[in-house]
């Protein structure tokens, strides 16, 4: 489903009348000629405006929890309300954003070795035709799903470097088994990338599993680790990889080449303490969970420190997906959404979740991964978008 269509498929909440109604988008018009904007639903309802001011102005009202980020270079400004009400103003041009989770989704897997049971899921990632990969870290495997949940295919099993002929930088003959010490992060493109943590590097395979090299043993020098947790890839098919036990960031070619070495150990702007989830904006702006200083930083490809958000709880890592500006991270049962300057909007309460993990997204639904209760939850998202031009001012 593209993006256009599914958008219209979003639920947007309005007030009418002092009383709170759920409503259907169904259109969004841009009058030019006495600047209004006009969201028309299906109850009838409508948010709209002629009024010109200076800076936005913008009311949603809905359920509790409900997210609203009007954005516009790096200059975000907001407020939040008790019963659901958003307000957000900014000078200038922008896109106003509205992310929920939706409502409680359908549980996948359970505690086991079996197919499709998992012990400990931790970082997934999608491929381009929407199948899942999981890194069953308990069970030192990868998991393939499809889009629903269901069991496709796996690979690997628990083996430690010297048992095969993988060594450093070594490129193994396809077909050659599979060998993880606890796999974390997951990254897919045209081949399959997994930070096999244990074993203190990062492991290559083709779409079908097929290991295809190695790089990265246990150290500190410039191609070793120390428990890579996570790894991303860029618009240029960089790899970004979390060195967490040496406090730092490295990024690759595909080849396995280091390109730049971000990071040393503290508490500064580009500095860490034992970071944990990386991921890469639809901008090529780079996230990186700093767990021990609780806190999100940005950075540009080239290692510049761009902003960061303080993260009052450990958390596992942000994900973006698909959904814009959105930064999302875990902790406990709870998601945290930050907007692209690392703002933060909204934390959300998964009640059936316990320790959240990670999470992925398409436009039409989210998947989290909950290490406590060994199992994936599936949930619909709520999104939609709206541009604005400069003089707009939006209210109900």
């Amino acid at each position: 489903m593209s993006r256009a269509a599914s958008l219209l498929m979003i639920f947007l909440f309005a007030l009418a009348c002092e009383a709170v109604s759920q409503a259907r988008v169904l259109s969004m018009t841009h009058v030019m000629r006495s600047d209004e904007i006009v969201l028309e639903t299906d109850s009838g309802l409508s948010i709209h405006s002629n009024r010109r001011a200076d800076d936005y102005l913008l009311r949603i009202y809905g359920p509790e929890n409900y997210t609203v980020s009007l954005t516009c270079g790096n200059q975000t400004t907001s407020s939040c309300t008790e019963g659901g009400t958003y307000e957000l103003s900014l000078t200038g041009s922008g896109s106003l954003f509205i992310f929920h989770p939706g409502p409680t989704g359908e549980i996948i897997g359970q505690n086991g070795i079996n197919n499709g049971s998992f012990i400990n899921p931790g970082f997934m990632a999608f491929d381009r035709t929407g199948r899942i990969y999981v890194a069953d870290t308990g069970n030192d495997r990868i998991q393939i799903l499809d889009r629903r949940g269901a069991f496709i295919d796996r690979f690997g099993s628990f083996g430690v470097p010297g048992s095969t002929a993988d060594s450093e930088n070594e490129i193994l003959n396809p077909g050659s088994l599979a060998r993880f010490n606890k796999p974390s992060g997951i990254s897919v493109a045209t081949e399959i990338f997994v930070c096999d943590s244990g074993n203190h590097r990062i492991a290559k395979f083709d779409r079908f599993g097929n290991l295809l090299r190695t790089f990265g043993n246990f150290g500190t020098n410039r191609q070793e680790f120390d428990t890579p947790l996570d790894l991303a890839l860029d618009s240029r098919k960089n790899l970004f990889i979390v060195d967490s036990g040496n406090h730092r960031i490295k990024k690759y070619d595909l080849n396995g080449y280091l390109l730049l070495r971000l990071g040393t150990f503290g508490q500064a702007p580009g500095q860490f303490i034992r970071p944990r989830g990386i991921s890469i904006g639809p901008d090529d702006r780079v996230y990186v969970i700093d767990s021990g200083n609780n806190r999100i930083q940005c950075f540009d490809g080239s290692g510049g420190f761009i902003c960061q958000g303080d993260f009052s709880e450990t958390a596992a890592g942000p994900d973006l997906e698909s959904i814009g500006p959105f930064v999302l991270a875990m902790s406990g049962s709870c998601i945290h959404v930050f907007d692209k300057n690392l703002v933060r909007c909204a934390a959300y309460s998964i009640p059936e979740a316990r320790e959240l993990h990670s999470a992925i997204m398409t436009d039409e639904f989210m998947v989290l991964s909950d290490s406590r209760t060994h199992n994936l939850i599936f949930r619909q998202i709520e999104f939609y978008s709206i541009n604005l031009t400069a003089g707009d001012s939006v209210t109900p």
